[in-house]
This record gives C-alpha cells, structure tokens and sequence, in this order.
C-alpha cells in the first residue's frame, strides 16, 4: 500500500533487497532515487557490512535507463523546474548525469541566456508496456542525477527540491495531453481541441482520478479565454471548443493547460496553433541550385542544419496531433545558435496519414505541415521535406520483413500501380505547398534496392 520507495543512497542498488523493490515497481508502485548515478553500484551486506560491487547497468536497464554519463558543465547555472506544476528550491550540484533511456526532465540547470544544459531532476512514467521495462505498468520514477556539493542534502533548498520531487512521484503514471484538432486554423474557423487525462498508476488499483483541468488560450502572454474540464472518472477524453474566438487575426496562439487535484497543481501542458497566415507562408527568400550550390535569392548558400521533426513527448510526425508550440520553441531556440536548414518529412507508416478514398494526404496532416513551415519562416529556417524514408511504398516494412512488395502493386520503382499511389500521395503534398519560397523536395531518405 506505500504510495512511495525512496533510495537515498545515491548511486546504490540495494542487491540483496532488489527482487523485492522489482516487485513492488512491477505492482505499480513509485520510486524516488537521491543522488548519484541511478542503481548502477550493487551493495550487499556481508559479515555485518555493506560491500559496494563494480559498477553495472543491469539493475537500471530494468527501469529503462540505457545509460549515464557526466554533462560538461562549465559555466555558472542557475536551477529551474520545467513548468508551473513546480516551485521553489536549488540545487548545488558538483557533477551532473545525463541519464539516457525514456526519462525526461523536470528540473533544468540554465546558462545566463535561459538555455537549458542539464537536467539534474528526471522522470519517467510508465503508461505502457513494452520494452526492457516491461511489467512497470502505472510506476513513476524520480531521479536526482547529480552529486551535490558538501553540506547540500541539509540545505532548505534540497529540502524543498526533494519535497517537490517526492510528491509528484507519489501520484504515479500519468497522461495529460490536450491535442489540438488542426495545427493551423482557417480564418472564421473555431479552434477545438481534446482534453486526456488518464492516471495510470490509479487505474491499475482500481481507484479513480479526480480533480480538473484549466485551459487557457493565449496571444503574445496574454490570456484571451478559458475553460475548465471535470477529470473524475476512471479516464478523461473531453471536447473543448473556443467558440467565442472565431475572429482571431493570422499568427500564432498558445494553449496553456494545468490539471489540479486537491487543491496543488498535478500536470502541465503547452500546445499552440497558427491562424493561417498567408503571407508569412508565401514570402521569404528563394532557395534554388547553381552548378555545385545551394542559392538563396541568387547567393550561394551554406546551410547549417539538422533532420527535425518535434521534440514532442508524446509522438513525432506530422500524421497525429501536431503540436505548434513545441516546434515554435525549437525553431526559437534553433534560430539563435544559427540553423538555417531542417530536414523533415514522413518516416511513419503512410496508411496513418492517407485518406483511403483518394490516396491523398489527409487535411490534418496538411494543416500541420502548414503550421510547422509558418514557425520555421517565422525563424527564418529552410525546410527540405523527405516523401518517404527507405522505400517508397504506400506501407511501411516492419521489423524481419525482408519483401519490399507491401502494396499497392508489386514493385514500388517498376510497377504503375504502384507508381501513381506514389504519385498521389507526394503531389496531394506539393499541390498545397508549391508557392512556400523557403521549401524544397527530396524523393526519398536512403533508397532500399
């Protein structure tokens, strides 16, 4: 019945206890972890001691961390939770870990321009099973990856990082996710979107989640409507409409969202969408190609860039929810260390994205291509768009499948069936956008043969 396991011992596995910490994470329940790399040292008694064995990853790979390793820190950083769910405290840090697997960060060491280098806090919620943490279903895990300065753990301010840390981690996996119908909303149109919440950890014992949640639109930091959604129940899917917001001027909004139980705020949610603005996404400079270069308005150009797509938590792609206000961060954030090139475009099965009745791209996915180009014009960033990843067929292989005839037709190089699915699919795409100056084309990723 304990809501919490905490392991205060930094980088320690208790070993001799470890079956039955495993089995209390595989019921559901939630671990806080002080300090350290998380579980890579074993300890076990022996002859009235504790023996620290050499450092391993068998014990942290079954909570889904692959790996650790110090960040490069060199410069004075100030410690900052990710959102509004957190507040108050410090952290003092010597070292700080990266630990690489399925956790993200809740507390961030910032430079002086506000950019994140390090996440001392993480967690990871377990909301499905797969994977080599399978069994953890509905367990929450936070992890202080860091070794902090002498005297810290007694400070008032690890005090409160450690009060934060250990009741969010007590409320167990959780999905709270508002997903906006389109990406980019047509002038006149109303903005909707879908309100989830689902605790996990709850479902699993059998009790419902309660509380609500409180959405709120806005415009430049300023708030121009809100909602408020009931989350009692076993699990919340709820429509949310702005209805009075349907003269909004072209340009971007932010959808800001808190879910609250008993009076403290739970979970935090940004997403965001354009009004489309027509000429934003027609104008800007012209790309072209001369001899052995890139042109931008007839100059040779040098890109510097990266393969971009979202850094959003909950799924990637242009087939799903899209969310504007994650890639209007990033482009942000690309802008001012100099991107001036994203490659993007589609590595996910194609079925997800086609309309089955005329093998065109469905709108909504259109609509978030057309939000993704307005933020990357907005930050004066170049998209190159990728139509397939490997091979260019209208279903995805999948891993073990050696045959490249998934269909339509046979052969996706020779065969005309399969050549005007093709067809359909990558000029439903190009016929939208073929007016955006500051977007170009490439057939395929890497050619399967």
């Amino acid at each position: 019945e304990a809501e919490l396991l905490v392991l205060p011992y930094g980088s320690a596995v208790p070993a001799d206890a470890w079956a039955v910490v495993l089995k209390y994470l595989q019921t559901g329940g939630n671990l806080l972890v002080l300090g350290g790399r998380p579980l890579t040292i074993p300890v076990r008694k022996e002859a009235g001691e504790f023996i620290p064995d050499r450092a391993e990853t068998a014990y942290s790979r079954r909570i889904g961390v692959e790996h650790t390793y110090e960040a490069p820190l060199r410069a004075t950083l100030k410690f900052a939770w990710k959102d509004a769910t957190f507040s108050g405290g410090d952290i003092q840090a010597k070292r700080v870990f990266v630990i690489e697997g399925v956790s993200r960060g809740l507390g961030y060491l910032q430079n002086s321009a506000g950019e994140r280098v390090a996440a001392p806090v993480v967690s990871t919620d377990f909301t499905r099973l797969e994977g080599e943490a399978e069994g953890l279903l509905g367990a929450r895990l936070v992890m202080l990856g860091f070794e902090p300065e002498p005297g810290y753990w007694s400070s008032r301010g690890a005090l409160e990082v450690v009060r934060q840390a250990a009741e969010y981690a007590r409320q167990g996996a959780t999905v709270f996710r508002v997903e906006m119908q389109n990406a980019t909303v047509l002038a006149g149109e109303i903005p909707q979107l879908v309100v989830r919440l689902t605790n996990v950890h709850k479902q699993r014992l059998g009790r419902e989640q309660s509380g609500r949640g409180r959405i709120e639109l806005l415009a430049g930091g300023q708030v121009l409507a809100t909602r408020q959604v009931n989350c009692a129940g076993d699990a919340v899917t709820e429509p949310v409409a702005f209805e009075d917001q349907k003269t909004l001027a072209p340009g971007f909004y932010e959808v800001r969202s808190t879910y609250e139980d008993a009076g403290m705020p739970r979970e935090f949610y940004q997403t965001g969408f354009w009004v489309r603005d027509d000429r934003l996404l027609h104008t800007g400079p012209r790309y072209g190609v001369q001899g052995d270069f890139l042109t931008k308005d007839g100059i040779p150009f040098f890109p510097f860039g990266t393969n971009y797509f979202t850094t959003e938590r909950y799924g990637w792609g242009f087939h799903g929810a899209g969310n504007a206000w994650v890639w209007e961060r990033d482009f942000t954030e690309m802008e001012q260390h100099g991107v001036s090139f994203i490659r993007t475009g589609v590595w996910n099965d194609h079925l997800e994205i086609f309309d089955g009745s005329t093998g065109q791209v469905k709108e909504r996915f259109l609509r978030n291509v057309e939000a993704f180009l307005l933020s990357a014009a907005r930050h004066h960033i170049h998209v190159n768009f990728t139509f397939c990843a490997f091979d260019p067929q209208t279903v995805m292989r999948h891993p073990g499948e050696e045959s490249l005839i998934t269909g339509p037709g046979t052969n996706p190089y020779t065969d005309l069936v399969a050549i005007r699915a093709e067809q359909k699919y990558m000029l439903s795409i190009v016929r939208r956008f073929k007016d955006v100056p500051y977007l170009s084309w490439d057939l395929i990723n890497e050619p399967s043969f």
